[in-house]
């Protein structure tokens, strides 16, 4: 594990102050931070249908 820690690890070469700020290259990390975005703009949802058809059009892009 030593041996490939630069490999796998390379955010941590850049001050720790600026490690929250790279992007995940993991779809599905992307595809969580992309509904939590627009779940945060859209704040309350009318009924289920609605919070269901957001995260279609963000699987859908």
């Amino acid at each position: 594990m030593e041996e490939i820690e630069a490999d796998i690890l390379p955010y941590t070469a850049f001050p720790q102050a600026h490690w929250r700020k790279f992007r995940s290259t993991i779809p599905r990390e992307r595809l969580n931070h992309e509904i939590d975005r627009r779940c945060s703009v859209a704040g309350i949802f009318p009924n289920r249908q609605t919070l269901t058809r957001l995260i279609e059009v963000a699987l859908a892009e």
